[in-house]
């Protein structure tokens, strides 16, 4: 047979028509010396239509859609599906065309997705005679997510109320779940016998709600991913870092995939082009006599493009911001199974795997501090969230419990939650009561065990149930925080005679680690109900009480740490004394020096770095900083505003040419022998969230590579991010999340 050569363009409507890539296609569209076609999603200008022979391909009718999803549905000659499987089918194709007449989920999903919805149905189906709504749930899961739970119900009761059913009445799962579950699916382990089929499992799209890039890590922390087969990959957006940059993660992707890795792509939009046929997952099979059959993918590299072999366990998971989502092309988003993933997803997650009643006092904890939040007023605090809360307490919750954590702790927390609202009017006046009991010495004995009852309280939450302490507290902030948890407690538990417990508590602080474990496998009824003669249950009911308060306390106290000064004065009629003090006294929040100090001063339960990232007006002191490139040292105010023995060295973020010179200075200073603190001056009106981001992944990435070495001396890594006085907290230049040993502060 005759073989005709042809230039073949693929996504030709991808170059940006502001730059007028295509209009080189002139010259050789007039005098063509060769065929030419391309294909494109929209109608190219007509300088190039008029050159060339259009052919439009019409939208789907109902036909064909019936057509091409029974097509899908029946791959197996020898096992044809029942007659009343089509028929539903054939439903679902009115279902997919009615979705799409909504303007807001056209743009979310598209032909790619229903196919694989079918798709799923056939290779899950087993040898089931009809659809459960159920089953057809599962796939709608997974093939029409990366939306609201709201917008997801909409879309899932469109296709089940062809079953005369709906999502009310059925099981749905943690979006968590749905994510492990797809991941569990290998790609290329489905692709059909066929040369140039496409693999039936899609890649992943990870829609991150924050804005910080943080779900990324988040995903190894929580066991979803395995840090030690999966490699992330950033784009720098620093003012010098060229197309080489881009040239090296194109190749290290290539790498991957040919080594069988899982990759996360987070703002790689630069280089997502080169990546089409591999995201498309449109494979070459060659079957080598030598080494079996190989999988290859076109990958791209500037203008040239090549075949790339693709192990069969490679896995590709792009992130995006929820922010980005409307500007994303349809046919991109089209082409990945889609997750919308949040701090509040993950939460739910761990949450889920606590003990039935643990769960319960961590639901009190956290309604307390949303009153706190409410309080002190949402917009007081700097950077805050509703994902903000969710990160405190996530980076607090254990992953996972162990074997004595999964024993019920049955406290009616619900009828707590009521007796303590009305029992927190008298707090104080009851409190008194009980400290009145005590005669003089033993008071003093009391006073001084204080700080040793909490430490024992919290090394049993960390080495019994898992929780964690990103930030420790020095000697001064636990006896404050020890006596406004207890006060708190007794307070909550008015009318009853503590003195056995404190008696108790006096004797062996340890003790109130064997209460909480008591009450993880017995019975408690609400603090009112209780028969407060019996002295065992009188000390579990403290113990419970005393991991509640010492939660809202230890969470409320860091959230107070992006309050601002004017919030705390207009709170302090209604703010407790032990908030007010710790925001003049401890936090540091009207001195750099102060902060520095108290930054240097505490380790990190996590590794061997203090990380910090403050927030403050611009100032004088801060615009007079020499560039970073300049060999002068900090003077004048600013230099006075760093303790005299500190060594420092500071970097203005903005004058930073490309992330590898970045990289290299962390490195100098992780390596040092004397400086103590790095500092990045970040001027947000003229630096990018993404700089940030990147700034922050690398100090982590240094930290993990440096664990296993004790940084000597003591090391910091602050971030200070200032902004115009006019901004004010209204429109934050950046999140407040406090996750992966991160601490937030608001400088004033």
């Amino acid at each position: 047979l005759p073989i005709n050569c042809v230039v073949f363009m693929d996504e030709a409507s991808l170059p940006e028509e502001s730059h007028e890539s295509l209009k080189v296609l002139h010259y050789y569209l007039d005098d063509p010396a060769v065929s030419f076609v391309a294909i494109t999603n929209h109608i190219l200008d007509a300088a190039k239509s008029n050159r060339a022979i259009n052919l439009f391909r019409p939208k789907t009718d109902k036909n064909d859609l019936r057509t091409l999803a029974k097509g899908c549905m029946h791959s197996d000659d020898k096992n044809p599906p029942p007659q009343q499987i089509m028929r539903m089918i054939e439903k679902f194709c009115d279902a997919y065309l009615k979705l799409m007449e909504t303007k807001e989920f056209a743009k979310s999903f598209g032909l790619r997705d229903f196919i694989h919805f079918i798709g799923y149905l056939r290779r899950h189906r087993g040898s089931t005679l009809e659809l459960s709504p159920q089953f057809v749930l599962e796939a709608l899961e997974r093939n029409f997510n990366g939306i609201s739970s709201s917008d997801f119900a909409r879309v899932a009761n469109v296709f089940l109320s062809q079953m005369n059913s709906s999502v009310e009445g059925l099981k749905r799962r943690n979006i968590i779940e749905i994510l492990k579950d797809s991941l569990e699916e290998k790609s290329l382990a489905q692709v059909a016998e066929d040369e140039g089929a496409e693999a039936e499992v899609r890649y992943k799209l990870i829609i991150d709600t924050s804005e910080d890039d943080s779900m990324a890590r988040l995903l190894f922390q929580h066991k979803i991913l395995e840090k030690s087969t999966t490699r992330v990959f950033s784009c720098s957006d620093f003012p010098r870092d060229d197309e080489m940059q881009k040239v090296h993660i194109i190749s290290a992707i290539k790498h991957a995939a040919l080594e069988g890795q899982t990759v996360i792509l987070s703002q790689t939009d630069d280089i997502n082009e080169s990546f089409y046929d591999l995201f498309n997952q449109h494979f070459r099979r060659i079957d080598d006599s030598k080494h079996g059959r190989r999988y290859y993918a076109n990958i791209a590299i500037g203008s040239h493009s090549k075949p790339c072999r693709v192990d069969p366990k490679f896995q590709c998971i792009v992130h995006m911001r929820q922010s980005e989502l409307a500007d994303a092309p349809a046919p991109f988003l089209n082409r990945f199974e889609k997750f919308l993933v949040s701090q509040e997803d993950l939460l739910a997650a761990s949450m889920g795997a606590l003990p039935v009643q643990l769960r319960k006092v961590v639901e009190l904890a956290r309604d307390r501090v949303e009153q706190f939040e409410v309080a002190v007023g949402d917009r007081n605090l700097y950077g805050r969230n509703k994902q903000t809360v969710d990160s405190l307490f996530l980076e607090l919750l254990p992953v996972s419990c162990d074997d004595r954590a999964q024993r019920s702790l049955s406290v009616s927390v619900s009828a707590a939650k009521a007796d303590a609202e009305g029992d927190e009017d008298n707090g104080d006046d009851d409190n008194d009561d009980d400290f009145e009991a005590f005669d003089d010495i033993l008071e003093r004995e009391w006073q001084a065990k204080l700080q040793f009852i909490l430490e024992n309280l919290e090394t049993f939450l960390k080495n019994k149930l898992g929780f964690s302490f990103p930030v420790k507290s020095d000697d001064a902030q636990k006896i404050a925080l020890a006596e406004a948890v207890f006060s708190s407690v007794f307070g909550f538990l008015s009318g009853s005679d503590c003195t056995p417990a404190k008696r108790k508590l006096i004797d062996d602080p340890s003790v109130i680690g064997d209460w909480v474990a008591e009450s993880l496998s017995n019975t408690l009824k609400s603090v009112k109900r209780l028969d407060l003669s019996s002295t065992d249950k009188l000390c579990q009911a403290f113990a419970v009480v005393s991991v509640v308060q010492w939660m809202i306390h230890h969470i409320c106290a860091r959230l107070l740490q992006i309050a601002t000064p004017e919030a705390v004065i207009l709170s302090s009629d209604f703010l407790p004394k032990f908030f007010s003090l710790q925001y003049l006294d401890h936090q540091g929040h009207f001195s750099l020096e102060e902060l520095v100090k108290r930054t240097l001063a505490l380790s990190t339960a996590k590794g061997n770095l203090a990380k910090t990232v403050c927030f403050t007006r611009t100032s004088t002191a801060i615009q007079s900083l020499p560039p970073s490139d300049s060999s002068e040292k900090p003077s004048g105010i600013f230099a006075r505003l760093i303790p005299p023995p500190v060594e420092f060295f500071t970097i203005k973020l903005e004058s930073v040419p490309t992330l590898e010179a970045f990289k290299s200075r962390l490195d100098d200073f992780l390596n040092s022998a004397t400086l103590q603190l790095f500092l990045v001056i970040a001027n947000m009106e003229v630096c990018s969230t993404r700089q940030i981001n990147l700034v922050r992944m690398m100090a982590e990435e240094r930290e993990e590579s440096a664990a296993s070495v004790k940084l000597r001396p003591r090391k910091a890594f602050a971030i200070l991010l200032h902004f115009p006085p006019s901004r004010g907290c209204t429109k934050p230049c950046y999140p407040s999340l406090f996750l992966h040993s991160w601490d937030h502060v608001y400088l004033e």
